[in-house]
């Protein structure tokens, strides 16, 4: 009889064990999956009451894939909605125009969806509102940081 009291025992054990470890498992793998994701990088900045924000999709930002870029530009706090274009240079190549216009997502939201031709450092341009706003990147796996001004 007493071995099947710990049978019984383990099997109580068992039950008791299963749904813990499911649910154990659902929150690993939850983690797992948002660490998967399209990392990105936001950054801003300001000048003269406007500020630019920006993320970056994927993170890292590479060349030789699509990137997206999305925007949110404010002045004094408050969404601003108003043409915006980004331009994409190579810093020690002339790679040709790369002029694009921000498509508007609207309360002062913007994407761009953009390929970089080439690994390297570029600079990204963002102008609206007669300003233009300068931030360094590089291609294939480096940081993004503000320009200095």
């Amino acid at each position: 009889m007493k071995k099947s009291g710990a049978v019984t025992e383990n099997r109580r054990r068992i039950a008791l064990l299963k749904p813990l470890t499911m649910g154990f498992c659902a929150v690993l793998l939850v983690f797992s999956l948002a660490g998967c994701g399209s990392r990105h990088y936001e950054f801003s900045q300001s000048k003269n009451g406007i500020t630019v924000e920006m993320a970056i999709t994927p993170y890292p930002q590479q060349s030789l894939v699509p990137n997206t870029y999305d925007l949110k530009i404010t002045r004094n706090g408050q969404a601003l909605n108003t043409p915006v274009k980004m331009d994409f240079k190579m810093t020690n190549m002339d790679m040709g125009n790369n002029l694009v216009q921000a498509t508007a997502k609207g309360k002062g939201t913007y994407e761009v969806r953009k390929m970089l031709s080439m690994s390297g450092k570029w600079q990204i341009f963002v102008e609206t509102q007669g300003q233009k706003f300068v931030f360094d990147t590089t291609a294939a796996g480096q940081k993004v940081k503000n320009a200095k001004e």
